[in-house]
């Protein structure tokens, strides 16, 4: 049973030095009694045809992730665009591990997180 509220990896950002476009890898995660793991997958990116839904984040680029919160995880997921993150996965049903090579692009959880920061109120008086 999921304890913790699902959080978009794919959050569509901008640094604000360099105005370099940053998005994630098109999954979105969830916490599970200290464990991170995959509640939905893009299918149109290419995490699709490497990541599966029911997965466990095991590490991201070589760092381990126990005691690792959601949310920094997330903002590890999150990078240049068209750069690689290595990701150690553990199959749900199995607890095998594989290592999947993601490149970070625009997914539908970006243009859905997008979405949903124009439509807040902060972002209303802020504009």
């Amino acid at each position: 049973e999921m304890r913790s509220m699902m959080w978009p990896v794919s959050m569509t950002r901008t640094l604000e030095l360099e105005r370099v476009p940053v998005c994630g890898v098109g999954v979105e995660l969830g916490a599970r009694v200290g464990q991170v793991v995959v509640r939905n997958v893009d299918p149109d990116t290419g995490a699709a045809g490497q990541v599966r839904i029911g997965m466990r984040l095991v590490e991201v680029d070589h760092r381990n992730l126990e005691d690792t919160a959601l949310s920094d995880v997330q903002a590890m997921l999150c990078g240049r665009v068209g750069t690689t993150v290595v990701l150690r996965m553990a199959e749900g049903g199995t607890g095998e591990n594989v290592v999947v090579h993601v490149v970070r692009e625009y997914s539908r959880f970006d243009k859905e997180f997008e979405a949903e920061a124009l439509a807040s109120p902060a972002a209303a008086a802020s504009s």
